[in-house]
């Protein structure tokens, strides 16, 4: 199980719709907190995986409601075999992105639907 080690605050468990007892990611930290509709966000993620990654492996990044509706979603496919993720990814906030909503970072197996780790962000105006 991963411990979360380094993160914007607050943060949380994973809420994405059909991912339970994810396992947290060890360093997840973005810039502008909170996102700008429309704007770019810097996502910088480091994580170390009990897991290593496969051909199905993708780093998703999601701005959503706080009921799982995805407002916009970025999706980056990971090198195969990786035991450790260090990279920094720029996303669009959703161009209507209300005052309330999840940002939610997921390393996830997209063929098993199984999640190497997860974190999420509730923001709230």
């Amino acid at each position: 199980m991963f411990s979360m080690a380094n993160a914007n605050q607050p943060w949380g468990d994973c809420i994405v719709v059909g991912i339970k007892d994810a396992p947290m990611l060890d360093s997840v930290n973005f810039l502008p907190d909170p996102p700008v509709a429309g704007q770019p966000v810097q996502f910088n993620i480091s994580a170390s995986l009990n897991t290593a990654t496969n051909m199905y492996s993708n780093l998703v990044t999601a701005f959503q409601s706080d009921a799982g509706i995805i407002y916009n979603m970025d999706v980056y496919r990971l090198d195969k075999n990786l035991s450790e993720v260090n990279l920094t990814r720029t996303v669009e906030a959703f161009h209507s992105l209300p005052a309330n909503h999840v940002i939610s970072v997921n390393i996830v197996d997209m063929n098993s639907g199984d999640s190497y780790g997860c974190v999420s962000f509730t923001r709230t105006g």
